[in-house]
């Protein structure tokens, strides 16, 4: 099921379909990510695949896939998370329990972020502009990793992350973040908050729902969607609803992402 984001939360469209793009694979799949036509898998043994995925001419048939690339050596640990920066050539992981820096076209390892050690989950929050006259676009990259029950706040600088030294405190551990403009989306256990990454002022919202892992999506114009069962709520970087309606699936979504201009969510079904 796919809703469009601008749609009124009762109309459904199906903007998107699904096709089969590598089956039946002898390993377990712990993360993805994708740039271009490019398929990034990362496995339960620390292997970090690379596929190229074709154009096929009929959009309803498997897709053509191939290998290209396999780095059994990535990690030693499961690669639970991957983000991929292709502007800067790098690749971002978590695997056992800390933040890794790679190449992009090596996959070899340029650092680790020593200080992200316990690491929950993290976000990236990349941002281009282009000065005028200017022949190439500036980069602004941000992290933010949920760290036991803090986050630490990084900014890519010389071809590595500086520490911003604003560490903020949580009353429990993130299990779902998500930049918004100079706050975060934060998704504990049983509920939602805006933290200030500036003051680091926390700003409590409202319950995840029942049985239900938070969902937190960055949208366009400092906006967050958060998930709470079947309803999904887009709220400001202040925490205020931006909408009289909130926007309902007909099952609480089991993951929930943006695509411009669609808000996509996979359900139990």
């Amino acid at each position: 099921l796919f809703l469009p984001v601008s749609i009124c939360f009762f109309v459904m469209h199906d903007a998107f379909d699904y096709v089969p793009v590598v089956e039946k694979l002898p390993i377990q799949i712990e993360s993805i990510a994708t740039y271009g036509s490019t398929l990034l898998v990362g496995t339960r043994k620390g292997h970090l695949i690379l596929y190229e995925v074709l154009d096929s001419e009929d959009f309803h048939s498997k897709s053509k896939v191939a290998l290209k690339k396999t780095n059994k050596n990535f990690s030693t640990k499961p690669i639970v998370q991957l983000s991929v920066v292709e502007e800067l050539n790098v690749i971002l992981s978590l695997s056992d329990n800390i933040v890794s820096v790679h190449d992009l076209d090596t996959f070899g390892l340029r650092f680790r972020l020593h200080k992200t050690q316990g690491a929950i989950v993290f976000k990236a929050d990349l941002k281009i502009h282009r000065p005028l006259g200017a022949p190439v676009p500036k980069y602004r990259l941000r992290l933010a990793v949920s760290v036991r029950r803090r986050i630490e706040l990084f900014e890519w600088r010389d071809n590595s992350f500086q520490d911003l030294n604003l560490d903020l405190n949580l009353p429990d551990g993130a299990k779902a973040i998500a930049w918004c403009s100079n706050s975060l989306g934060v998704g504990f256990r049983k509920e939602y908050c805006i933290i200030k990454t500036q003051t680091g002022k926390l700003i409590e919202l409202f319950p995840t729902g029942k049985n239900q892992d938070p969902l937190v999506s960055g949208l366009p114009e400092e906006k967050l969607a958060l998930g709470k069962d079947e309803m999904t709520v887009i709220v400001n970087a202040d925490g205020k609803p931006t909408q009289k309606h909130a926007t309902m699936w007909s099952e609480p979504p089991l993951v929930m992402e943006y695509y411009h201009p669609y808000l996509i969510a996979i359900l139990p079904s």
